[in-house]
């Protein structure tokens, strides 16, 4: 965790972010989400960054912590009240550097510190063995349509009470000290 935070820092969404994150989401789908997606279903997933009233609503509410590398957002995790991670993007050139795993360990800390027993996501083909790797289990799978195209997506659920359990606390610890 110290080697990753001497290179990133992970802070509070502000309005100003917006291009980059869509810029992050883009890119994402394009280059990580074409491993297990095909060419119509991408496109018709990416074209979700399109409205930008809608993700002006999206990402000004909730919690949405974005990851950044000397000033570049790196990446962007968006988590609800209800327990729900709705987002999780790594731009493709900063994937398996530890990013998205410093911002779900964020999340799981606050829903933690909130007392929200429950984290669940939607969680695509793309980033279902990554939540699986982090102790989701996997409850179903859906076809959703993004705009008339069907694109599969897998609900998967983690009990954070055992996190807290475990020592959780140290760990929190750990994290307001970085």
């Amino acid at each position: 965790m110290d080697n990753f935070a001497a290179r990133y820092h992970i802070r509070h969404y502000t309005p100003t972010d917006m291009p980059a994150v869509l810029h992050v989401f883009k890119r994402s789908i394009y280059k990580i989400g074409s491993r297990y997606y095909n060419h119509e279903q991408i496109d018709a997933w990416a074209a979700a960054s399109l409205d930008l009233h809608a993700w002006e609503q999206r990402l000004n509410s909730g919690v949405v912590l974005v990851a950044t590398f000397e000033k570049t957002v790196t990446g962007f995790i968006r988590f609800e009240p209800t327990g729900k991670i709705d987002l999780i993007y790594i731009h493709p050139n900063y994937e398996h550097q530890g990013i998205a795993s410093a911002l779900l360990h964020k999340i799981e800390r606050l829903a933690e510190q909130q007392r929200i027993p429950r984290l669940f996501t939607l969680a695509s083909e793309a980033s279902k063995d990554f939540f699986t790797a982090k102790g989701y289990r996997f409850i179903g799978e859906q076809d959703v349509e993004k705009r008339g195209i069907k694109l599969r997506n897998h609900r998967m659920e983690k009990d954070i009470t055992e996190l807290a359990a475990a020592g959780g606390g140290a760990i929190r610890h750990q994290l307001a000290s970085h």
